[in-house]
């Protein structure tokens, strides 16, 4: 059986970001449509290997930057962290948004790691369930929206890293961070 990716049309605008004013989306709550969901077996995802996921979806973003006539992104492990840190939250609490619970966007989360003297910073952010390939699909997803696609493909952005979570539920979450220092 086929999972679509959970996107609800309104969230398209919301999953990439260089301004830090869109509201949060709210938790998903159990409904009567979906209280079934909260009684399901849980997916096992102790075997996943989110590094591996992380430098696939990295390769893949400068794949397509090559394929469009830009210079390759350089990967940043403080921008890992940020990345890979709002991931795990959002697959913990089950949430989806630039704005994480403790109502951070993407610039404060970084300037609270200390990665260091940046002049723009910006962020795609993608969420899906059963895929046997969730990394190409999330970078398909973000080619497909203009707003993402213009993040991946700027050539203004040096420095980049992806951070993958992953819910109990076999939910992936995926946090792109782009940054050019000062």
């Amino acid at each position: 059986m086929k999972f679509l990716p959970i996107f609800a049309l309104g969230l398209i605008a919301l999953l990439s970001s260089t301004s830090f004013t869109q509201p949060a989306v709210p938790v998903r709550l159990a409904s009567a449509d979906n209280i079934e969901d909260l009684f399901r077996p849980r997916a096992d995802t102790s075997n996943v290997n989110v590094d591996s996921l992380e430098r696939q979806a990295f390769v893949l973003v400068n794949k397509k930057r090559e394929e469009n006539g830009l210079r390759d992104l350089e990967w940043s492990d403080p921008l890992e962290s940020v990345a890979r840190l709002h991931s795990d939250n959002m697959a913990e609490y089950q949430f989806f948004s630039h704005k994480g619970l403790d109502n951070k966007y993407v610039s404060q989360r970084a300037d609270d790691a200390h990665v260091g003297s940046w002049s723009s910073i910006g962020e795609n952010i993608a969420y899906m369930r059963g895929y046997s390939d969730p990394v190409t699909m999330a970078v398909d997803l973000w080619l497909e929206s203009p707003t993402h696609r213009h993040n991946m493909l700027d050539p203004y952005w040096k420095e980049s890293a992806v951070g993958v979570g992953v819910a109990e539920d076999g939910s992936y979450y995926f946090t792109q961070v782009f940054m050019t220092r000062k």
